[in-house]
């Protein structure tokens, strides 16, 4: 790998300006601290850097994997379905074009890797705080942060209360609090990806951290599904049958309690002002029909769309377009808004990309990067069943931080397994 000046590694730059644009996404994009230009600026600079080491690596042989080839696959179909149908986004065109030259060409060291695990965990301990700060001291902090952040101060902040009476979702230093639960959970994944580079105390003190900032954020579906992932994880990793018989009779009996716990804490509580409240709410609560908040509608919508457009969808993001609101469900956005076509290319990737994870995985299911891997693919797949985990940058470039570092983990394994014999 050639350098730049002072001896500061292309990759360095690469991998740092992608976690900085994910972390700082919804800031610069959603809040007003940069122009829609300033923003597609940044994308196009990240691609040209990523084009340019392609430049520097072209007199080398790069390999492209099956589910490389199939995640690019399903980014043409993509395309394609925009093109047709008139809904062309420049900014998602260039999300996805970084994200997919991220997997297809960025072959990095594992240090690099772990200085952007370390920037995602700085940002999931800043939402943390900020969740902490909203919860602790609303009516003085939330107001404050709010003018200095939106683009029309006070007008945003008074809609913001507004939506904010009936609903007890904590948002932190974002807008949105599905969105500050997905910068959480992907600090979660970071601190377990660098496991055994920092101490026990630290990194049980930042599990801490995170996983009541978490529960504190209202978000339900990320909770329960980052749980269930683990536990899978947790019993997979058992290396004979007796063991993951053990692990599962362990992971029942835990969620028992926890369920437990939250049915007493549910009838203890004060409803009035309490966020935890709502969450068991949603849970304990049988009154209501619909425990999809609304998703069961969207889900109808979007298959009524497929089925008058079969093939190619109704073009991508032009559900979000009609209605106002996102599917709220990866499968069925993908079929809507895909077509056949996406549908059936975003499976194949899917599973390629599940097979691929799970064979490096097997044969060294105690390496963090394995395990990790594994864990939020899982995580993934379960994720796309309540949210747009398709689209969203934040979870998708988890996706693929995590596919290339275990790929270029695991090939320089190899190879030096290799030298070691050959010598």
């Amino acid at each position: 790998m050639r350098k730049i000046k002072n001896d500061f590694n292309l990759n360095y730059v690469i991998i740092i300006s992608l976690a900085l644009y994910v972390c700082l996404d919804l800031y610069i994009g959603g809040l007003g601290f940069l122009p829609y230009w300033m923003i597609k600026s940044i994308l196009i600079a990240i691609d040209a850097l990523l084009c340019f080491k392609t430049c520097l690596m072209i007199s080398q042989y790069i390999k492209v994997s099956l589910f490389e080839i199939l995640w690019l696959f399903f980014f043409f179909i993509i395309l394609l379905s925009m093109i047709m149908n008139d809904s062309i986004y420049v900014t998602t065109i260039l999300r996805w074009s970084v994200i997919l030259l991220l997997l297809l060409l960025f072959k990095g060291k594992e240090k690099e890797y772990y200085i952007a695990a370390n920037i995602f965990i700085i940002n999931g301990v800043v939402q943390s705080i900020g969740v902490f700060l909203e919860l602790f001291f609303y009516d003085k902090w939330w107001p404050l942060i709010n003018v200095i952040l939106s683009k029309s101060g006070e007008d945003i902040y008074q809609n913001i209360i507004r939506s904010q009476k009936d609903v007890n979702y904590l948002s932190g230093f974002t807008h949105n609090a599905g969105f500050t639960a997905t910068y959480i959970v992907n600090a979660i994944f970071a601190v377990i990806f660098i496991k055994d580079k920092v101490k026990k105390t630290t990194y049980y003190l930042l599990i801490g951290i995170l996983g009541i900032s978490l529960v504190m954020t209202g978000k339900r579906g990320q909770l329960l599904i980052l749980m269930i992932a683990f536990a899978i994880v947790y019993i997979l990793k058992a290396d004979n049958v007796r063991k993951g018989i053990i692990a599962c009779i362990k992971v029942a009996f835990i969620l028992t309690i926890i369920y437990i716990v939250g049915y007493i804490l549910y009838f203890t509580l004060d409803s009035g002002n309490n966020v935890l409240y709502r969450v068991l709410r949603l849970i304990y609560d049988n009154s209501s029909n619909d425990k999809s908040s609304g998703r069961y509608e969207l889900w109808s919508q979007a298959i009524a769309e497929f089925k008058n457009n079969y093939l190619l969808g109704i073009g991508w993001l032009n559900y979000d377009l009609k209605y106002g609101l996102e599917v709220h469900n990866t499968y069925l956005q993908v079929l809507c808004e895909g077509g056949l076509l996406g549908m059936g290319a975003f499976i194949l990737a899917m599973i390629s990309t599940f097979l691929n994870s799970f064979k490096l995985a097997k044969k060294n299911f105690n390496e963090p990067i394995n395990y990790v891997t594994f864990f939020y693919l899982i995580y993934f797949f379960m994720f796309g069943i309540v949210e747009n985990a398709a689209i969203n940058v934040e979870p998708l470039f988890m996706l693929f931080f995590l596919m290339t570092s275990q790929i270029n983990y695991n090939r320089d394994l190899s190879f030096k397994s290799n030298k070691i014999y050959l010598n």
